[in-house]
């Protein structure tokens, strides 16, 4: 069958099931009069509300499926089945229960206006698949009103840092090793910050107009300043002797000629997703060690590694925030759990969700 095949079959990935078998007793006091009980003593106290209800042990997977994949804008209908996805990765490896929810809205502020409205139906919120120029500045100010992850920054970010660690390990450079980014959007940006915070600072980024300098880092791209250096000025320039390339960017988007500018001893983290930036076969030609984002070729990076570890952290020890710290911390584990040969782990390794949880 192909995928829309199992998915007609199993109509989405997802249910939702009752925790106890009913019972007179059960629906005496879940139901009326009982819950009337709970819902006074929540009234009283409202820390039980996190002990007492589906509310504190839920996660959101929120997106308006205006930047779904390497798809584009295809609107909340489309982009539900890897919202539905996510929630199925989340339930699956880390036992967290999730539901997606997809809204027809691209205002940032009416965004953060329905996101603040439902905070008390969930703990944690994911922003998923939302157009660059609106969900950085969405993150920046949800941040600090409740626990909120920006898959496609931070999880990407997290699993680069954890290839990354291995990688220069395998190819016996040092930690200041040159290192390409070649996209500068939501997964550039935390790729950069990542990379910044577990000690790479000899990164330099690609974005769509060439080398990014710092005359051009204004608007969101301000969070790259001080974070990234300038190899001359050209695109050509920043691959100069270089051991790594991370693209999360397009097909076609990497020229040849680029990675023959870069050390022999090198490895290229080919990200775009469905299709990387170049032919995978072609690709474990030009280096020694090839990372795609796709689950059906070695070494995947993919965000789906590092946030079923996440959330369960944050759930099961009721975290208020997700820090940089701890995303460093999940970095480490996930690196520590690669198998050997390969510089990440498998994705469907249940031991990674909870080592993630018990790092942080």
């Amino acid at each position: 069958m192909n995928a829309v095949d199992v998915h007609k079959k199993y109509r989405g990935k997802i249910s939702i099931t009752a925790n106890a078998a009913l019972s007179q007793e059960l629906l005496v006091n879940f139901y009326t009069p009982g819950v009337a009980d709970v819902c006074t003593a929540i009234k009283r106290n409202e820390d039980l509300f996190l002990d007492t209800t589906l509310a504190g042990r839920l996660a959101v997977i929120f997106s308006n499926g205006t930047r779904t994949l390497g798809l584009g804008n295809i609107g909340p209908k489309a982009c539900y089945p890897v919202m539905e996805g996510k929630a199925y990765l989340l339930k699956t490896l880390a036992n967290v229960d999730a539901i997606p929810i997809v809204v027809e809205e691209r205002d940032k502020d009416k965004l953060k206006y329905i996101i603040q409205t439902l905070r008390h139906s969930f703990y944690v919120v994911n922003l998923e698949d939302i157009e660059r120029d609106v969900v950085i500045p969405l993150y920046e100010e949800l941040k600090h009103l409740l626990p909120i992850f920006h898959d496609d920054r931070h999880g990407t970010g997290i699993a680069v840092l954890a290839a990354t660690i291995n990688t220069v390990r395998r190819l016996n450079v040092d930690k200041d090793v040159g290192i390409v980014v070649v996209g500068a959007g939501s997964a550039g940006l935390g790729i950069v910050e990542m990379l910044y915070a577990g000690g790479f600072t000899n990164v330099a980024v690609i974005d769509s107009k060439g080398q990014l300098t710092e005359d051009r880092m204004v608007g969101y791209k301000e969070l790259f300043k001080g974070k990234v250096v300038e190899r001359g000025r050209s695109v050509e320039d920043a691959f100069d002797g270089a051991h790594i390339l991370i693209s999360v960017s397009k097909p076609g988007a990497i020229k040849e000629q680029w990675i023959e500018r870069m050390d022999p001893n090198r490895a290229l983290f080919l990200l775009a997703n469905p299709q990387p930036e170049i032919n995978y076969d072609r690709a474990v030609q030009l280096a020694k060690i090839v990372a795609t984002g796709r689950s059906d070729y070695p070494n995947q990076v993919n965000n789906a590694l590092a946030m079923p570890g996440i959330f369960k952290a944050v759930i099961e020890k009721k975290k208020k925030t997700i820090t940089e710290q701890d995303m460093v911390k999940a970095a480490h584990v996930l690196a520590s759990y690669a198998p050997p040969g390969s510089i990440t782990p498998k994705a469907l390794d249940i031991r990674v969700p909870q080592a993630i949880a018990d790092a942080l």
